[in-house]
C-alpha cells in the first residue's frame, strides 16, 4: 500500500494547476492597493497585475521594481479580486547598472 501512495503523491503534486501556461517569468512593479484594508500587488510588464499569495516582507515597497518566478494557482482564492493569486518562487530587486561611462 505505502509503494502506491508515493507515486499517487508525486502525481498528485505535479498535477496541481503548476503547468507551462501557468508559469511566470517576468519582471514588474510593487504597487501597494487601497482595497479590503490594503495589500501589495505586482503590476507586471506585460500588463497584467498579480496578487503574490506568498510575498516576503522586504519586498513589500511601493514601487519597487522586481524580478520574479512563479506560478498562478487558479485553485487559490483571495478577497483581493485584483489579479492572478501568484505563487512566488523566486524573486530579486530590478538592479540597474552603476557603471553610465
Amino acid at each position: 500500500m505505502r509503494f502506491f501512495l508515493i507515486p499517487l503523491l508525486f502525481l498528485t503534486l505535479f498535477a496541481c494547476d503548476n503547468n507551462d501556461e501557468n508559469n511566470v517569468k517576468k519582471a514588474g512593479t510593487i504597487k501597494f492597493i487601497e482595497l479590503e484594508g490594503g495589500f501589495y500587488g505586482i503590476a507586471g510588464d506585460d500588463s497584467v497585475k498579480y496578487d503574490p499569495v506568498n510575498l516576503n516582507e522586504q519586498f513589500m515597497q511601493d514601487g519597487l521594481r522586481v524580478r520574479f518566478k512563479g506560478y498562478i494557482d487558479h485553485s487559490v482564492g483571495t478577497v483581493h479580486m485584483w489579479g492572478y493569486s501568484l505563487i512566488i518562487t523566486n524573486m530579486e530587486i530590478e538592479t540597474w547598472p552603476v557603471d553610465f561611462q
